[in-house]
This record gives structure tokens, C-alpha cells and sequence, in this order.
């Protein structure tokens, strides 16, 4: 089957530079049809929405997505997006890297995607800056507990959450309510564990005080009984 050229699309639609390849049209009574998209460092879709969705798989660079009210999401090669129809969002490139999608849609009485506003610099810049936030954090809240006795898996789920949380309090647009609402029930235990460490610190300045024992952190070991040499019975 031959192939359409590429093309770019309408500049209304996106900001940057933007490189459409279609890869499969959508032939009566077929509605679903694929196109792969390039976008260059920083450019990015307009605002828009799909009357029955769209499924988006990253093949190449680094790349942001995001819904209407939601967070900024960071989307790498063999990620693969759903977005549900109707639901307002945004797709492109980071600043420094260029990302290249599938996208996969189906027609709906003839129209695939409806355009809205462009996604303007200062939107884009705040994803930037809450994107690298994000990072930023990872890597402190890391660095935090890289001296604790945890593994790999746990101070990174330790992180994560700490992380949304930060995140989220900081920044009202993103549903932070609703989200840290969600991520109560891993964030207790941590806040119960910073109760202790803090009971910790005040039993440690009593003990310099004089005011209480200290206690040992682990049960003593039973006694061993004691061992009497071995003596060879008389015949």
C-alpha cells in the first residue's frame, strides 16, 4: 500500500515544529486511522479534545502530556497513553529533546479531533517547572534516605509519595485535594514514623539530662548455661 508524504499540519494547531507521517487511513466502513508525529524541542499540540479518544505510543525522545486540570506527565519510548473522549488535553516535546508518538483515533461522523487554544509559553514554562520540581524532589528525597535502612524498592516508593504530596500541596491546579486525599493511607505510616524519630530526639536529650535510663533498642540475649569441662567417668 503506498504512503501518504509527510505533511505539517495547519500552525493554528501546534506550536514549533511539528512533522506528520500518515502511517494507515481509515477506508469505509473502518474509522480508526494512525498518523506518527514528530515534535521538535519545545513544540507542542494546541488544546484539543477527541470525540471517541486517542491512543498515543511513544517510539522516540522524551516527551509531556497533560489534561485540563491535571498534572504534567513525563511519556518515554514504549509508553502508552489513553485519552479518554472528550477529555481536553495537551501533548509535545520537552524543551531539550524531541519526541516522536503514534497516534491512533477514530472518526466520528467524519472528525477525529476537535482545536481549541494554543497551549500558551507561560502554561508550557509552569508544566516545565513543575516537571523538573518533580525531579528535583525525587532526587532529594533519594539522597534523604539513601542513608536509612532501606532497599532500592522501598526508598523509592518512600520518595514517590512524598513527592506527590509536595507536589501536589504546592500546586492548586492539579486536583491536590482529591490526590493527596488518595495518598493518605501511604503517608501515615510515614508521619508515624517522624513521631517516633521525634520521641527519639526528646529521649535522647532526657538521657543527657539525667532524667531517664536508657533502654536497650533490642531484647538482651538469654544466658548461655555455663559449660563445666567433661570429666571421663571411673571404671
Amino acid at each position: 500500500m503506498a504512503r501518504s508524504p509527510p505533511a505539517k499540519d495547519r500552525p493554528s494547531n501546534f506550536t514549533g515544529t511539528v512533522r506528520i507521517d500518515p502511517l494507515f487511513p481509515a477506508p469505509d466502513p473502518a474509522r480508526a486511522l494512525g498518523v506518527s508525529v514528530t515534535f521538535e524541542p519545545g513544540a507542542r499540540t494546541a488544546w484539543h479534545t477527541h470525540p471517541l479518544g486517542q491512543t498515543l505510543i511513544v517510539t522516540a525522545g522524551c516527551g509531556l502530556i497533560q489534561s485540563w486540570g491535571g498534572p504534567i506527565r513525563r511519556i518515554r519510548p514504549g509508553d502508552v497513553v489513553w485519552c479518554p473522549p472528550g477529555e481536553k488535553h495537551w501533548h509535545g516535546a520537552t524543551a531539550t529533546t524531541a519526541m516522536t508518538h503514534i497516534a491512533i483515533v477514530e472518526q466520528l461522523n467524519g472528525k477525529t479531533v476537535d482545536w481549541m487554544e494554543k497551549v500558551s509559553d507561560e502554561e508550557y514554562q509552569a508544566a516545565l517547572r513543575t516537571e523538573q520540581k518533580a525531579l528535583l524532589v525525587v532526587d532529594a528525597h533519594s539522597t534523604r534516605f539513601s542513608s536509612q535502612p532501606l532497599d532500592g524498592f522501598m526508598t523509592i516508593c518512600v520518595a514517590t509519595v512524598l513527592v506527590c504530596k509536595e507536589i501536589l500541596q504546592s500546586d492548586t491546579s492539579m486536583g491536590a485535594d482529591s490526590a493527596i486525599g488518595d495518598l493518605a493511607s501511604f503517608q501515615n505510616p510515614l508521619d508515624e514514623e517522624r513521631a517516633r524519630d521525634v520521641q527519639e530526639i526528646g529521649g535522647l536529650q532526657a538521657l543527657e539530662r539525667g532524667d531517664i535510663q536508657p533502654r536497650p533498642r533490642n531484647p538482651p540475649l538469654p544466658q548461655r548455661p555455663e559449660q563445666r569441662p567433661f570429666v571421663p567417668p571411673v571404671p
